[in-house]
């Protein structure tokens, strides 16, 4: 997450976890539109104790506007450490 919403002009950076982002977006964009996404969620089961918070974390989409599938991959602190976009 950016200051601007731009990670890549920005000058801070901020961590915050899919839940956290995923609820700002609910509010600057409504539901509605954030469910257009189809958010998939991929990490490992919490119940296995502090391994699954090192464990990165990885989420997939459709961008209903450009159609691209999108991966990224969040490392445990909550920073974007891969980003894949496929047609």
């Amino acid at each position: 997450m950016s200051q601007y919403g731009r990670p890549d002009q920005a000058e801070k950076r901020y961590a915050a976890s899919f839940d956290v982002d995923n609820v700002i977006q609910r509010i600057l964009f409504g539901s509605k539109e954030v469910n257009r996404y189809n958010y998939r969620l991929h990490s490992a089961p919490q119940n296995i104790g502090l391994e699954a918070l090192l464990d990165p974390s990885t989420i997939d989409f459709t961008d209903p506007y450009t159609h691209e599938q999108i991966t990224k991959t969040y490392n445990a602190f909550g920073f974007i450490v891969k980003r894949e976009a496929t047609e």
